[in-house]
């Protein structure tokens, strides 16, 4: 849901390669006009669910494959979802410590696969949108790397780490 007025989408990936320019500087650029409209618009149902707050996850319905679903920011800070597969085998407490370390690691391969991260977009506290997100079956770290708008760590640091199991 859009407030009145003008935005502009840009498309920031970058194709492979050395000196090549983001899609962005190539012409993937629009101008949204946004008019009034229905105040009362809903969101279409959906059957899976992924609600963040300060410092926390609550995933319900998602399952192998592409699910599209709910994601609901309770919270009042800004917050995404990186899902990042585990390595087979790692506990989920030496991927805590990892995330949370800031940089300090004892060595050695990390614990998550960041080859294969998926993610949310960005969303606002208090704001809802339909997303959409492709799992394998496996273990993930759910991690948000925003920090507060008034500074501090990455979310992360704090605690916004969960672990997700989808079934195979």
């Amino acid at each position: 849901m859009l407030e009145e007025g003008t935005y502009y989408v840009l498309d920031v990936g970058e194709p492979d390669g050395d000196d090549v320019k983001s899609h962005a500087e190539q012409g993937a650029t629009a101008t949204l006009e946004v008019s009034a409209g229905d105040d009362e618009a809903e969101l279409p149902e959906v059957a899976a669910s992924l609600e963040m707050n300060e410092y926390s996850f609550v995933p319900k319905g998602l399952k192998p494959g592409v699910n599209r679903f709910l994601l609901r920011n309770a919270g009042d800070e800004l917050h995404h979802t990186l899902f990042v597969p585990i390595r087979e085998g790692v506990p989920f407490a030496q991927v805590r410590k990892f995330v949370t370390s800031q940089g300090e690691g004892g060595g050695g391969p990390p614990p998550l696969d960041f080859t294969k991260l998926r993610g949310t977009t960005v969303l606002d506290g208090g704001r809802e949108q339909i997303d959409q997100v492709e799992l394998a079956a496996g273990r993930y770290a759910m991690l948000c790397f925003l920090t507060d708008r008034a500074g501090g760590p990455p979310h992360v640091a704090k605690g916004m780490v969960a672990e997700l199991s989808i079934p195979g």
